[in-house]
């Protein structure tokens, strides 16, 4: 085989036989750019060959459409083209693993080193290793997502778990902070709270009764929950 698929992939740290889809891959667009004309190509882990086949559209009644290319015959230029669409697959394929990767470690506890503290901001690095190797992934805990009771004790250096959220908390945090607390925070519940026995004894509806009492409570004490939990 002109290339050695095996230590290709182990410069990667990619699977032989994702790397030899990955080649496929590269070979069909590169030569099919380099000689105008389609290219589909084979890899045989087993046997160690590869199977170029061009597909010649204008050839002639006598002529068979199909060509084969021998790959020890490519030239610069054609490597040079398989190559190029082999690193922008291998690029790709990074992005995706490293997306997989970040979404897998949502709403988990992670081990992270504190890099830096700016603004009350702690700025942390998480080691990551992948099918792509080893990588560094960087973050921030902001002051708000901080326990009040840790605050004075970070410095650099320090390794602590965290755990991965999601953008949604922010807007309950900003809610809370902002909206549902103080006088707009005790209208609104004293609106739930009328709604409920509205419904739930006037309409004789306990369900929704039982509904607007929920979301009252929700209301009058989200907001100290979430101090209580240092979350605002």
């Amino acid at each position: 085989m002109f290339l050695d698929i095996e230590a290709l992939a182990a410069s990667y740290n990619t699977p032989v036989d994702e790397m030899a889809t990955l080649l496929e891959m590269a070979m069909n667009d590169g030569l099919t750019e380099v000689f105008r004309k389609p290219v589909f190509t084979e890899i045989d882990l087993e046997s160690q060959t590869i199977d170029i086949q061009a597909i010649n559209h204008t050839a002639g009644i006598c002529e068979s459409p199909v060509s084969r290319i021998v790959p020890e015959n490519l030239g610069s230029k054609a490597l040079r083209h398989v190559k190029y669409h082999l690193e922008k697959k291998l690029k790709i394929r990074q992005v995706v693993n490293d997306y997989d990767s970040v979404r897998f470690m949502r709403r988990r506890l992670i081990s992270a080193q504190i890099d830096s503290i700016r603004d009350k901001h702690l700025h942390v690095i998480m080691p990551e290793s992948g099918m792509f190797g080893s990588n560094v992934l960087y973050a921030v805990c902001p002051h708000e997502f901080q326990p009040p009771y840790e605050r004075a004790t970070y410095h650099t250096g320090m390794e602590l778990f965290f755990i991965v959220e999601r953008k949604y908390l922010n807007i309950w945090q900003y809610l809370f902070a902002h909206i549902l607390s103080g006088f707009w925070g005790r209208l609104i519940a004293i609106i739930f709270l009328a709604l409920s026995i509205y419904f739930g004894v006037r309409r004789r509806s306990l369900q929704l009764g039982a509904i607007f009492f929920v979301l009252a409570l929700c209301v009058t004490y989200g907001a100290p929950a979430m101090k209580l939990l240092g979350l605002i």
